[in-house]
């Protein structure tokens, strides 16, 4: 969302005011045809202030980071399809990524992933998803709000 419908004091000339405005000439459009808007933020103060007036989407939903126990789910499943060493410690993974956004946690094991093959591993270790993590960046936990709008 912050992408196409950014403020339009911040984009580049009458580009962007013409996409905002677009977007706001359809949505009595697709209201009347029973069309589906869902939009997904997580930099709320860069959307334009018309898409954000009331009126403009009935529900606005706010997802808090993900838990220590939804991150080792996930963990588990993106390393589920991964040829894996038996040493890894799915639990103290979750514990250092927990409060980060979940696309750090897939880049985790990706990174992992690339780190085991790079060295010539067959398989992922803990100690590659440890290097993986100490090359995400650690962003303040908790600091990047998601906004869901419908």
């Amino acid at each position: 969302m912050d992408a196409f419908l950014s403020e339009r004091d911040m984009g580049t000339g009458h580009h962007r005011v013409e996409e905002v405005a677009e977007f706001l000439r359809r949505i009595p459009e697709a209201i009347a045809k029973d069309v589906l808007i869902v939009a997904m933020t997580n930099r709320l103060d860069m959307i334009d202030p018309a898409i954000l007036r009331r009126g403009r989407f009935d529900h606005v939903v706010e997802v808090g980071p993900a838990s220590e126990k939804e991150v080792e789910d996930l963990i588990s499943a993106l390393l589920a399809k991964l040829p894996r060493g038996d040493d890894i410690d799915t639990p103290s993974l979750a514990k250092k990524l927990a409060g980060r956004p979940l696309s750090d946690v897939a880049f985790v094991v990706r990174e992992g992933a690339r780190l085991a093959a790079r060295s010539g591993q067959d398989r992922i270790s803990q100690t590659n998803l440890l290097a993986a993590v100490k090359a995400t960046p650690d962003r303040e936990r908790g600091s990047e709000r998601r906004i869901g709008f419908v």
